[in-house]
């Protein structure tokens, strides 16, 4: 799967969280210079260990496909 794919599929896991919590939403089209920071930095939030092992609770498989997911789009954003 493609860091543009990995990126869309992430994002639109995020903005169905903001719905639900009534916070800010990103348009994938229409990603600003300050919005591409808020997210590196959600993505590096999401990538400590806490976050990506669930405090240990997911299995190895499942923190592998959570950190290809962040880090595919986390390399999508960095090329923008």
């Amino acid at each position: 799967m493609s860091n543009k794919a990995l990126f869309e599929q992430w994002l639109a896991r995020e903005n169905h969280l903001a719905k639900v919590f009534r916070s800010k939403t990103y348009d994938k089209y229409r990603i600003s210079a300050a919005d591409k920071t808020e997210l590196l930095e959600q993505i590096d939030c999401q990538l400590s260990p806490e976050n990506l092992t669930c405090d240990g609770e997911l299995s190895a498989s499942q923190v592998r496909e959570k950190s290809n997911l962040l880090r595919g789009a986390q390399a999508y954003l960095e090329t923008l």
